[in-house]
């Protein structure tokens, strides 16, 4: 899948952010799908002319029957990378949330239903399993979205459009993959196996911070790049990363005290050696939720070449101080070294957003105030209202 996700140029970034600015979307939906359809045959094609210099080149340790699998995945992978933007663009949580649901559930069951009837599990089995249900969530949402689909509308112009936006922001892209996994590389060269193996499970804990972030930026993207005045878009995106940043302080103060035993008891005595690396990791995970909303403001406001400048110069800061810190100090030099990558990717967004805003100060990103406060009161209040409504709904019936 590495190819196809080089090759896609992040078109969706570029269709959510062009739809955002028409009343017809129509228009960059259907070339959408028709540029993924001419991505998926042309891929297909490339492997199937070179999959035996692929296989000596790259794939040398891998039964082919694997690559032909993978074919199968090529023109599902770029449909569904249309249909998630197609939801994130007509700003629509709810299908998104079926096609996801649709994804997960399914493999699950396929899996099971395989292994039922072969009474085992293989690779291949897998692979399978997770085509047929990503197959049918891209199915799904088309069918629900086909008054949006229109051979008419498609333009060699706009899919030109969606192409320039996403190129601006697909260097960024690749670069924060690199930049998220660059340190796993270095320790497999450096360390010991046992040693990454206690690396990912304290990466894989400080992760789980970036479920609030991530899940705020699906469709901040899209909201910000539909509003039409750029001062109401900063006051908006300031008062996110405020809340944010305050909500996940009083989260994680438990979580850090508290993890020193919770490690131990999921994984053994012997990996209290990812504690450490968590805790270090932990001022890191938290500036960088910042910067995966103030990249997303960036992207919505037409500069995706900011966002692509912040990850790369975090990228630059990290490899070098990873190949200095992790013969030194380990795997908590791995943890040291990403930390103070993302405090530059923030500390870069930071002075990016202050540029254009030109007014205000540093407390407005990180400091909630009474007004923040009240609003969160407000909603939790709300939520605690509804559940005891639907609770008493139920109980009458």
């Amino acid at each position: 899948m590495l190819f196809t996700t080089v090759t896609f140029f992040s078109l969706g970034s570029g269709l959510i952010f062009e739809s955002s600015k028409t009343e017809n979307k129509n228009e960059f939906i259907s070339s959408g799908i028709f540029f993924a359809a001419i991505c998926s045959f042309a891929m297909i094609i490339f492997i199937l002319v070179f999959n035996k210099f692929l296989q000596a080149a790259f794939l040398n340790t891998i039964d082919i029957k694997y690559l032909y699998i993978g074919l199968c995945y090529v023109p599902i992978f770029y449909v569904k990378k249309i249909t998630e933007a197609t939801n994130r663009a007509i700003l629509s949580t709810k299908l998104y949330n079926y096609e996801l649901f649709i994804n997960k559930f399914l493999y699950i069951i396929l899996i099971i239903i395989l292994w039922v009837i072969f009474n085992h599990m293989i690779t291949e089995y897998i692979m399978l399993a997770a085509i047929g249900a990503n197959a049918v969530g891209c199915l799904f949402v088309i069918l629900k979205i086909r008054s949006l689909l229109d051979l008419k509308s498609i333009k060699i112009a706009s899919i030109a459009k969606m192409i320039r936006f996403g190129m601006k922001e697909h260097f960024g892209v690749i670069s924060q993959k690199l930049n998220l996994r660059f340190d796993t590389i270095i320790i497999n060269a450096f360390l010991l196996p046992i040693d990454l193996g206690y690396y990912a499970i304290a990466v894989s804990f400080a992760e789980l911070v970036w479920f609030v972030p991530d899940s705020i930026g699906i469709f901040l993207f899209p909201k910000i790049a539909g509003m039409p005045h750029e001062d109401k878009t900063i006051d908006y995106v300031t008062k996110l990363c405020r809340i944010t940043i305050t909500f996940l302080i009083i989260t994680l103060v438990p979580f850090i005290i508290f993890i020193s035993f919770i490690i131990p008891i999921l994984y053994g005595d012997d990996f209290y050696k990812s504690v450490i690396p968590f805790i270090i990791l932990m001022p890191g995970v938290l500036l960088l939720s910042i910067t995966k909303i103030l990249t997303k403001y960036f992207s919505g406001t037409g500069k995706p070449f900011i966002s692509s400048l912040v990850t790369i110069i975090s990228l630059i800061v990290n490899i070098p101080l990873l190949l200095i810190l992790i013969p030194i100090y380990g795997i908590s030099g791995a943890a040291l070294s990403s930390t103070l990558a993302y405090a530059v990717s923030a500390l870069v967004s930071i002075y990016f957003l202050k540029l254009r805003e030109r007014q205000g100060n540093i407390t407005s990103i990180f400091f909630a105030t009474k007004g923040d406060i009240k609003e969160i009161r407000s909603q939790i209040l709300k939520i605690h209202h509804l559940i005891n409504f639907n609770r008493v709904k139920s109980d009458s019936l």
